[in-house]
């Protein structure tokens, strides 16, 4: 993994994009800055991942509504309902 010449650890799949710089880009696991090696697919039956954020899969409150999206929180993580 390209981020391990930097001294970090590369990410599991699915973790999302946080930054991007020359050497490539950047996401948050555990509470740690590791390297991407390849972004996740968007899934096509949830409408968060087209931004990013994975469906909820545990939480069906909604904490903040935008229009007809609604948007949950679990796994330290904003997700779509």
């Amino acid at each position: 993994c390209w981020s391990a010449a930097e001294g970090y650890k590369c990410c599991s799949d699915g973790v999302k994009v946080e930054l991007t710089d020359s050497k490539g880009k950047w996401g948050i696991e555990n509470g740690e800055w590791c390297g991407i090696v390849n972004e996740p697919t968007p899934d096509p039956s949830c409408w968060a991942s087209a931004q990013g954020y994975k469906c909820c899969q545990n939480t069906c409150d909604a904490i903040y509504s935008e229009g007809s999206q609604k948007w949950g929180f679990e796994n330290n993580d904003w997700c779509g309902i």
